[in-house]
């Protein structure tokens, strides 16, 4: 199950009721908020990282030899599958 952006954000940020929100310091506040954003920003670069490596990934397996494919034990269809799915598709 895929988690949204406000998902994760929640999950990164304290459980703080509105009244110890306000006693907070202004600056420790927007540490936790900047932190919470830096996070999110990392799992975003990660999960481009692995879409963009699946993408070259498919792209070898598209330009490998028939009797490599077989080798391996995939059948044309199986790479045809593989290789016609969009980059962000595991």
């Amino acid at each position: 199950m895929r988690e949204s952006t406000h998902d994760t954000m929640a999950a990164l940020l304290p459980r703080m009721s509105p009244r110890d929100l306000s006693s907070q310091p202004t600056g420790a506040l927007l540490r936790m908020m900047v932190n919470a954003a830096i996070a999110v920003c990392l799992r975003i670069g990660q999960r481009c990282k692995a879409a963009h490596r699946r993408s070259v990934d498919r792209e070898r397996m598209r330009g490998l030899d028939p009797h490599l494919l077989r080798d391996m034990g995939l059948s044309k269809h199986e790479v045809d599958q593989e290789t016609g799915k969009w980059f962000w598709e595991a």
